[in-house]
């Protein structure tokens, strides 16, 4: 019986710890889900294109992202549009080693901040604040001074307290860049961590560009934009290529699957655990009552009925 009992009081407590797991595991999800990124999600939807796969010329695909985003802006239902050739929440991160202008590197420091080229527009698409200066628009063409926009943290690490509009920073061989705006933190790779040091480059300025994710913001209550995307794409070209068509909800449930799958069966084997212990304790009891039912009948022979204790 010791052994029995010692066996149910293991299962149990393991089950309780499985509880526990589960119960964590949850609660992280739902953390996740109520996590605020930095920008509205609600009411993006998302469509990429590879010009190259459809063997575009350069100078095609220089008109291609522009055209694109003034006439995705002009269909129904949607406000503003622009573009990112790093897709957001897509887990994907692109960096460059940069100088500062005013900034002396120590050695070892990482001075590789993300990267991303974005389109006009971009910040007030997916409606993070622009906290100072301003973010792209037509003023920022192949043939004007290269400027750039840094997010919060990269402001905050490299100048403190002082704003970062108006200074300075290089990549590589490349001209310096002015530093046109800064704006709200957000993250931009995946909702897990902190949010990193980012430099965005206007897409304009780019050459050698091979594709780009557009992001549509909808006016409230209107249908996802789908249907005229792809009516849109095929006027455009037929055999153009459309990727990853859906809503940004979408994809951060997407990139959520391996956290709903851990809470889903660790929740599950919790239950089942659960489950086992009780049957199992259930089974030592009612052994236990059946070893001494000689013992009871003995004992009401006399007399005696089933309330009366030992003394």
């Amino acid at each position: 019986m010791r052994v029995r009992k010692g066996l149910v009081v293991a299962q149990v407590a393991l089950s309780m710890l499985l509880v526990a797991g589960g119960a964590l595991f949850a609660r992280s999800l739902q953390n996740l889900h109520s996590f605020d990124p930095g920008f509205r999600i609600d009411g993006l939807a998302v469509f990429a294109v590879h010009p190259p796969l459809n063997a575009y010329s350069h100078p095609r695909i220089e008109e291609l992202p522009a055209r694109l985003q003034r006439d995705a802006a002009g269909l129904p239902g949607v406000r503003s549009a622009s573009m990112a050739t790093i897709p957001v929440m897509d887990d994907t991160s692109w960096q460059w080693t940069v100088g500062v202008d005013g900034y002396q590197s120590k050695e070892g420091e990482d001075m590789n901040p993300e990267m991303n080229q974005i389109g006009p527009r971009f910040f007030e698409t997916l409606e993070v604040p622009v906290i100072g200066g301003r973010e792209f628009d037509e003023r920022d063409r192949a043939e004007s001074a290269p400027v750039a926009i840094v997010n919060e943290t990269f402001q905050r690490y490299f100048f403190g307290s002082e704003s970062a509009v108006g200074r300075r920073l290089t990549m590589g061989g490349d001209k310096p860049r002015e530093i046109i705006g800064v704006v709200r933190d957000m993250h931009s790779v995946t909702i897990k961590g902190d949010v990193n040091r980012v430099v965005f480059l206007p897409i304009t300025q780019q050459d050698g560009l091979d594709g780009a994710t557009f992001y549509l913001r909808t006016a409230p209550g209107a249908a996802a934009p789908g249907a005229h995307v792809r009516t849109l794409i095929r006027q455009i070209d037929p055999a153009l290529p459309v990727y990853n068509l859906r809503t940004l909800e979408e994809r951060m449930r997407d990139s959520l699957y391996t956290d709903r799958l851990l809470a889903t069966l660790s929740t599950a084997f919790a239950v089942l655990a659960t489950l086992l212990a009780a049957i199992g304790l259930y089974g030592v009891m009612s052994f236990a009552v059946g070893r001494r039912r000689q013992e009871v009948g003995v004992r009401m022979g006399p007399g005696a009925d089933s309330g009366s204790g030992e003394r």
